[in-house]
């Protein structure tokens, strides 16, 4: 139950750690001489205030997370900080319901990691990259897959696998303009921290797509998540393999 409560105020938290400065409603007062923002985050049936931690309109949720789920939360929170993108304002966003000029357009795909599929659509504007679209989901279905890489635009396709998927990867090729293929990365901690400088500095996030997809926000949990020791590398690996692929064929 402790472990629950931990991950349901994670996930939230991300939500507040991500916020622009714009979405601050206000200033409370902490102590003397100390103030701290105020964020609103709406749901369906509740609003909720964050002020350090994620609190309920009655508090209760606030004594749930520290007094229940101290180590665990601690533990979160300390995960976050040591990670390559923990700090505040680590990334930057693009305004979606502006009319962009894109010159490249790439899907990057890795059908099976730890049993996820992963997807990231990013157009270049300029000299960014921004990151339409994400697919992050547990599933091994073929059918699963090739569906979702052919509803995404892009020019080229970019397939990391082994070699167990290059049956899939030619039937790509049959519908798709140009899909490739690259090798699984030998050691995805060195390409990780060899890409986290470019992604911070190149990579923009949707604001409108962290508010409507779950796949999206599971792909940045996924992001925030991870450090070397970590089992959960599953975003990192695909979006490390983005970066290096721009950084090498297109910079």
């Amino acid at each position: 139950m402790k472990s629950a409560f931990a991950r349901c105020a994670g996930l939230n938290l991300l939500s507040i750690g991500i916020l622009k400065q714009s979405a601050v409603l206000g200033n409370v007062l902490l102590c003397i001489g100390e103030i701290s923002d105020v964020y609103d985050i709406s749901t369906t049936s509740h609003t909720f205030f964050a002020n350090g931690v994620l609190v309920h309109n009655s508090d209760t949720f606030r004594y749930v997370v520290t007094d229940l789920c101290h180590e665990d939360y601690i533990a979160f929170s300390n995960r976050r900080k040591r990670n390559l993108y923990g700090n505040k304002g680590a990334f930057s966003y693009f305004n979606p319901g502006t009319e962009h000029e894109y010159s490249n357009k790439i899907v990057y795909v890795v059908p099976n990691v730890n049993g996820r599929f992963l997807l990231v659509q990013a157009f270049r504007c300029g000299e960014k990259w921004h990151l339409v679209d994400i697919a992050y989901r547990q599933t091994a279905s073929m059918e699963e897959i090739k569906s979702s890489i052919k509803e995404h635009e892009a020019n080229p396709y970019i397939v990391e696998c082994s070699n167990a998927y290059f049956p899939m990867v030619r039937e790509l090729r049959e519908t798709l303009p140009d899909v490739r293929v690259a090798k699984e990365f030998p050691d995805v901690d060195k390409r990780i921290a060899a890409t986290s400088d470019y992604i911070r500095e190149y990579f923009l996030l949707s604001e409108s797509k962290l508010e409507e997809s779950e796949d999206y926000c599971r792909f940045l949990n996924s992001l925030l998540d991870y450090n070397i020791d970590s089992e959960n590398k599953e975003a990192n690996i695909a979006l490390s393999g983005l970066a290096y692929y721009i950084i090498k064929y297109l910079s």
